[in-house]
């Protein structure tokens, strides 16, 4: 499942939890999938930095960093 697949299918499972009318079973099921969605979004993310990281000159990544410590954001955030 490719990223777009899989956030779309976390949309969907996100809003019709939120909803609130399925039955305690659906609801846990639905929990349990958003759960594993959000895992394989969070993994995929994760790859396509890191390919970001390699192909792109610059700076090392202490600098880069420091430029986000020092703008006020942290990267456990993004």
């Amino acid at each position: 499942m490719n990223f777009e697949e899989a956030y779309q299918r976390l949309s969907e499972t996100a809003a019709a939890l939120e909803n609130g009318n399925l039955p305690l079973d659906k609801s846990l099921a639905l929990y349990e999938e958003g759960v594993a969605l959000a895992e394989r979004c969070k993994e995929l993310l994760d790859k396509a930095e890191l390919r970001v990281k390699q192909i792109s000159p610059g700076e090392p990544e202490s600098e880069t960093r420091q430029a986000t410590l020092d703008l006020g954001e942290d990267d456990d955030f993004i």
